[in-house]
């Protein structure tokens, strides 16, 4: 063979060596990240009757629907290594007052054993089964006591949570803490769904475990705006033409508080749950300046089956509102006036009493089928958490419930 010859021929199999070894460390490292990148999901198939005809209640009324609470969620996690990590999780609802959504989207970094930091898009933990809320399969109810899982505080925040443990051979310790704010979503209130956004909220959770039971206390604050261009106008109008106390009374933003006590325990033969919550906010006529929620709740496992009993209720108050304006002074006074009467009477009272019963089996390692009954109980004249009901309706009725719930 010629010397040029052996030498391109040389070059070519060198060429081939190297390529070759690049392409197997590429498919290495490719299948190494790929490695690095796991899934795993949840859903919920829901069905759901409300026994009355005069009212619905959160997206039930008296026919058969699956639409409320049924959906599917997706999540991936990606480790970069083994004190970095990011986390994504997406939601698919069919609910019709809920967009599907990403729900999670935050960067975790672990400087040390004890010590987690997370940053972005998370669930907000402000109750005990916060984190967990869509995952139906967590919890032995299908629907989450109302009373305190009401909707009313807002699900997600976008910003920083650092949470230190520590452990001994009895006892573990956790302490949380959290800020941010939250972009904007919609409350219902004055019959209708309001536009609101948090620029500023934080909160500090303190947890302690010993053997089967579980302490959590916790405590919230945030500014809300609630977004009415109307109210905010006609408050200008009164600070104007100085009826400061008028005004004052119509704010639409102020600080809030949230209060949060709760008690876990389980042993495998039997558990109890109880939690209480007290929100109060600045905000003392548009919303309630004090709303209190409770529940408490036990049940039994037997084999693949858990029964189970909750008793939970709620108490709103608003600040009392005297009128400065005097009606018959004038005609434009008088259009303010009831106005102001009309806005006043809109206001939700979400007072209501429930006991739920119900059961759960367990069909495989990652499936439920569940049933419940919920008995509803709220004062005449108020909303007591449902909708449009009629003027002769008592605020009693019964809520069937049915779901499989599942993970993978």
């Amino acid at each position: 063979m010629k010397p040029i010859l052996k030498k391109c021929v040389a070059q070519a199999v060198s060429t081939v060596v190297l390529c070759g070894s690049y392409l197997t460390q590429s498919a290495m490292a490719e299948d190494s990240a790929w490695n690095n990148l796991t899934f795993s999901g949840f859903g919920r198939f829901v069905v759901g009757n409300l026994g009355t005809d005069k009212a619905e209640f959160k997206g039930y009324d008296d026919g058969v629907t699956f639409k409320p609470a049924s959906l599917l969620g997706l999540q991936a996690n990606y480790q970069f290594s083994d004190k970095l990590s990011v986390t994504a999780q997406g939601v698919l609802t069919a609910s019709e007052t809920r967009d599907s959504d990403l729900e999670w989207l935050y960067l975790t970094w672990t400087p040390a054993d004890n010590l987690t930091i997370r940053a972005g898009r998370q669930r907000g933990p402000f109750f005990l089964y916060s984190d967990s809320i869509d995952v139906g399969y967590s919890y032995p109810w299908i629907n989450l006591p109302f009373q305190i899982y009401n909707g009313y505080i807002f699900p997600t925040y976008d910003g920083i949570d650092v949470t230190w443990g520590y452990s001994t051979d009895t006892i573990d310790y956790t302490l949380q803490g959290y800020a941010g704010s939250y972009g904007g979503g919609g409350i219902y209130i004055f019959g209708g769904t309001t536009d609101y956004e948090l620029k500023k909220m934080g909160g500090l959770i303190a947890k302690a475990r010993y053997e089967n039971v579980e302490f959590r206390v916790s405590r919230y604050r945030g500014y809300p705006d609630l977004k009415i261009p109307q109210l905010s106008q006609l408050q200008q109008m009164l600070q104007s033409a100085g009826l400061t106390r008028t005004a004052d009374a119509l704010k639409t933003k102020g600080w809030g508080d949230i209060t949060q006590l709760g008690f876990s325990y389980d042993d495998l033969n039997y558990f109890f749950r109880a939690e209480w919550m007290q929100a109060q906010s600045e905000i003392q006529y548009m919303v309630p300046w004090a709303l209190t929620g409770y529940y408490v709740g036990g049940g039994v496992y037997w084999g693949d089956f858990t029964f189970h009993l909750t008793y939970a209720a709620s108490q709103m108050h608003y600040s009392n509102f005297e009128q400065e304006i005097v009606p018959g002074i004038s005609p434009e006074l008088d259009q303010v006036y009831y106005a102001i009467e009309s806005i006043m009477a809109q206001r939700y009272k979400d007072n209501a009493k429930s006991w739920t019963v119900g059961a759960r089996w367990d069909v495989a390692d990652n499936v439920a089928l569940k049933t419940e009954v919920t008995f509803l109980n709220g004062n005449p004249g108020e909303n007591a958490f449902y909708d449009n009901p009629q003027p002769d309706f008592d605020r009693n009725s019964t809520l069937f419930l049915f779901a499989i719930d599942w993970v993978f």
